[in-house]
This record gives structure tokens, sequence and C-alpha cells, in this order.
């Protein structure tokens, strides 16, 4: 269902990943079109400013929602399948990369930013979390790209000092790349002890359409 063998990778400063073109295209459009509506979302404040619907945050509307619209029920079951966490393996060892090993589980959160002030302060992930797939919802000249709303890729600007997750600002790191928020691909992280990486604050207009994204999560149980 999902594709991540074209993924292109870059090492520094840490290994992350690019891959196009996941769903064909006309599943993608049909995700797209059935996205939920925030108004089900768990609103995230602190380091965050975005909504969030998921197992964890209003698992009950997840689950409904998992169960009324077939094509996210598939999605469901491929993520929670040992197919999907060996496709993602084989995609970092196609980069030259050593997978993880032990055991794993896997899950899926929707998530959406306000298109004016939205994002995610500076972190590294959880230690449990050994990849995370961020796959943008958007149809194609949806979102205007002044807006901002890529995935930025930060290294601190003060190599002796210890950084804490969530607790910086953005002053304090270098964007060493951004991956544009464009439609059907997916940022592929690689969680490290330096993996630091933020989104926005977004500058696009009152009112307009939110900064729509499915982040799928490999956690390790063991």
């Amino acid at each position: 269902m999902m594709d991540f063998s074209r993924a292109t990778f870059r090492y520094e400063p840490y290994p992350i990943g690019l891959a196009r073109d996941i769903f064909l295209p006309e599943r993608y459009e049909t995700l797209v079109a059935e996205f939920p509506h925030e108004e089900t979302f768990k609103r995230m404040t602190g380091s965050y400013n975005k909504f969030s619907l998921s197992e964890r945050n209003n698992p009950d509307a997840y689950a409904r929602l998992i169960k009324e619209h077939p094509v996210w029920g598939q999605v469901y079951l491929h993520v929670k399948s040992p197919m999907f966490l060996e496709n993602v393996f084989q995609c970092i060892a196609a980069a030259g990369l050593k997978p993880p090993t032990g055991k794993f589980t896997s899950r899926f959160e929707f998530s959406s930013l306000p298109p004016y002030g939205g994002g995610i302060d500076p972190h590294t992930d959880i230690p449990s979390k050994v990849v995370t797939l961020i796959l943008p919802m958007v149809r194609a000249g949806e979102w205007p790209e002044e807006w901002g709303g890529g995935t930025d890729v930060l290294r601190p600007l003060d190599p002796h000092r210890l950084y804490q997750d969530y607790k910086e600002q953005r002053k304090d790191f270098e964007v060493v790349a951004t991956y544009p928020y464009a439609p059907n691909q997916s940022v592929v992280f690689i969680k490290t002890f330096n993996s630091w990486h933020s989104v926005g604050p977004i500058g696009g207009a009152m009112g307009g359409p939110m900064r729509k994204s499915l982040t799928i999560n490999i956690e390790r149980t063991s």
C-alpha cells in the first residue's frame, strides 16, 4: 500500500530521507478527501500548536473513524502489519544504514497545524521511537509555498551545551535543510541523539486551510 523504495537520504547532521509517490494517486486523493475534521481532534498546546487525533489523543473518535472509513481502516491494518515494518527497514538498509533490531510496534496520528502560527518546537523525538514518517495530506496547489510549514532539519548552534527536547528556541539552531510540505511524499526520520527537527511557526493566512499530515511512529517495545 505504501511504497518507500524511492527514498533518498542525506546523512548530515543525521540520517533523514525523503520518499515520493508513497500512495497510488487515486488512493492518495481519497485519503486527502476523507481526512477527519479537526472538531474530533485534541488541541495540543505548550511546545505544540496543533490538533491531534490518534490512539492516545481522543481514542474513541479515532476508533470510530477507522471503522467508518474503509480507506483509513486499510491504512490502519497496513501500518500495524509486519510487512509495513519490513518495508520501512528495507528502505533504511537500501540507504546503507543499519536497520534497528528488537521488537517494535507502529501507530499513526492525524495531525493538523493552524495556517497562522501553527508549529512544533525543536525536538529529537522520545527515546522509544526509532523511525518517524511524516506524510503531508494536501492537494496539489492547495498550500501556498510562501506559508512555510515544511519540516526543518536543525543543528544546535552551541555544540558544548546540552539541549532539551521542546524546551529550546528556534534561534538557537541552524536550519540545515527544509523538506517542503508537499503532496504524496514522506519525510523519514531515524531517531538519533541529535535528530533535531521542527515545524513552523507557519506564516499563512488566518482562516486558511490547516496543515494536515499523517505521522507514523515506529517504537521499540523491547
